[in-house]
């Protein structure tokens, strides 16, 4: 059993409206990444409840069943999205969702699979606060803990050290696209005006 946990914090040189657009479009392309992981290749297209996916991977063949998609109440943005797996002869539910809540500079996303052979959870949070007027601090928080139940224990122990070495991959990487919102956002707030010349 892995249980990973991500506490980043880093205060930003200009005001939080400026830098909240530059958070939800980077965290978007994260999330990208993150789907990728999860429903990598398993449909061309945006997934529709009721769709049936027929996926093989290595020796698997998996049966998706998207069962419904829910979207968030306003004035927030997002989805939650119900799938059945069936693998190995066995049924295990995913459960995905995203919120982006503008009014109060906050995002979440979540990702839980639950199967007889194992259980995986993940959830980010996402807040940007305001220190005053010109300055504010980005809190990101990633929970993350897998659950192998029907593997020997050698297994068991050689995914959890994988999984420790994933995340100071993922820790690296969500510094450096911090520091890229932090140094976007100070750089648009401290440039100075630029007037058309005068004829």
């Amino acid at each position: 059993m892995a249980d990973n946990d991500i506490n980043i914090s880093m205060v930003v040189n200009a005001p939080v409206e400026q830098v909240w657009p530059l958070l939800v479009e980077h965290q978007q392309a994260d999330s990208k990444a993150i789907g990728q992981k999860y429903f990598s290749d398993l449909s061309p297209k945006p997934v529709v409840a009721g769709q049936v996916i027929h996926k093989r991977l290595g020796f698997l063949h998996l049966r998706i069943y998207i069962d419904r998609i829910v979207p968030a109440d306003p004035p927030a943005e997002g989805q939650t999205t119900l799938i059945r797996i069936v693998f190995l002869g066995r049924e295990g539910k995913l459960t995905s969702s995203w919120v982006h809540d503008t009014e109060r500079y906050h995002i979440q996303e979540q990702f839980e699979f639950d199967h007889p052979w194992l259980k995986n959870t993940d959830q980010i949070t996402i807040r940007c606060l305001g220190i005053d007027t010109s300055s504010c601090v980005i809190i990101y928080t990633c929970q993350s803990m897998t659950n192998i139940r029907l593997v020997p224990r050698w297994l068991a122990r050689l995914l959890d050290n994988n999984d420790h070495i994933e995340k100071d991959t993922l820790t690296r990487t969500i510094e450096t696209s911090l520091r890229d919102i932090k140094t976007k956002a100070e750089q648009s707030f401290h440039q100075p005006p630029t007037y058309p010349l005068q004829t």
